[in-house]
């Protein structure tokens, strides 16, 4: 006759397995509602800054805080990651088992979730200037500087998920330039044409100096490199600010 031996590890094993995932489903739902807000305000489309960073910027509320001349304080982060910090507590709370798993996997999720919509959007949905999807650096200009006019050419890479061609009007822009550079903080390169796909569009650049008689400048030739971060999009009817805090210039 064969015995039966009580062994505690795998009753205690038997039980929490059994034991309902979620404790507290009141809870669970808050989560998942903080989730969901914190998901749509972390989305970059269709302009360059965070559906967070509109809402703050409609309000008046000023996103970020200079310091110095190349120093400058993001405040829009510290909001999101307070919300996040919230919904984790939160859901870790609801839950009976599983909570670190869980957590990491719905932090990683929430970090990778928004950018890999925005490129679903565009593949599937997007069309005329939606469906364009420029790189961090949008125009890189290698350019010379006149008497009085700046001329060279500037290149724009992007993908375009559309089928056809798609035509927008581009302006870079960089507010920060400064000296001889200061004319260059709006750049208007006209219509530009963007190929279906992978996509690199050369534009040709003659544009006069407006700081060609101030103090600041210099008629000694120059030339430069300059990667353009920020730019406005647009067709004629739709607009997109893709702008970005950072912006990088080397003298050559």
């Amino acid at each position: 006759m064969n015995q039966q031996h009580f062994d505690p590890n795998v009753q205690s094993e038997r039980q929490l397995s059994n034991e309902k995932l979620i404790r507290d489903r009141r809870l669970f739902v808050k989560a998942a509602i903080l989730y969901a807000v914190l998901f749509m305000l972390s989305i970059r489309f269709p302009h360059g800054y965070t559906w967070f960073e509109g809402i703050m910027n409609w309000l008046g509320i000023p996103t970020v805080f200079q310091i110095g001349n190349n120093t400058r304080i993001i405040l829009t982060g510290l909001p999101l990651l307070i919300g996040v910090i919230v919904m984790l507590r939160m859901l870790a709370r609801s839950l009976s088992r599983k909570r670190v798993r869980i957590g990491i996997m719905a932090f990683l999720l929430l970090v990778w979730a928004p950018n890999y919509a925005v490129n679903l959007y565009q593949t599937w949905f997007g069309g005329g200037i939606y469906a364009l999807q420029f790189e961090q650096t949008i125009g890189r200009c290698q350019l010379q500087h006149g008497v009085a006019y700046w001329k060279g050419e500037c290149s724009l890479k992007a993908v375009n998920y559309e089928s056809r061609t798609v035509r927008a009007y581009v302006t870079l822009h960089a507010d920060d330039l400064d000296g001889t550079h200061a004319s260059l903080k709006e750049l208007p390169l006209g219509e530009v044409d963007f190929s279906p796909g992978h996509s690199v569009a050369v534009v040709k650049v003659h544009l006069p100096d407006s700081e060609a008689n101030s103090k600041n400048s210099t008629n000694v030739a120059v030339s430069s490199t300059i990667l353009f971060q920020q730019a406005i999009v647009t067709d004629g009817k739709r607009v997109r600010n893709l702008s970005d805090t950072r912006w990088r210039r080397a003298d050559t």
